[in-house]
């Protein structure tokens, strides 16, 4: 077992070297952009079934809800990201950006009734 989880440690070196080698330092970040969507995949299908339903996807609130905060987060990201390149308040995408993302997060708060953290509804 030491072996296996000292190769994993290692290997992350290698893989670095690897893509700055290869393809450039931007593919440290990019790996994610590949990687995510397969472990988003894993999550959902290894999500346990709801019990009233009996179906995974027939549940689709949770979901949605996990989409619009993702999709927010996001948004809200990006305008902080570009900010300073595009001159925060002169530049139309960045607003857009900002206050599309803070709505999101309010709908995605309000939609549940009481707000995201309450533990009866998540």
């Amino acid at each position: 077992m030491p072996f296996v989880s000292a190769s994993a440690l290692d290997s992350g070196t290698s893989l670095v070297g690897f893509y700055v080698d290869r393809w450039g330092w931007q593919w440290l970040y990019w790996q994610s952009v590949v990687i995510a969507p397969l472990m988003g995949l894993m999550v959902i299908s290894a999500r346990p079934a709801s019990r009233s339903t009996g179906c995974l996807l027939a549940r689709r609130r949770p979901l949605g809800g996990m989409l619009l905060l993702g999709t927010s987060v996001s948004m809200i990201y990006a305008g902080l990201d570009q900010g300073n390149r595009l001159d925060w308040l002169e530049s139309g995408t960045v607003m857009a950006l900002l206050l599309g993302g803070c709505r999101a997060v309010h709908r995605f708060s309000h939609q549940r009734g009481v707000g995201f953290a309450s533990p009866g509804r998540m």
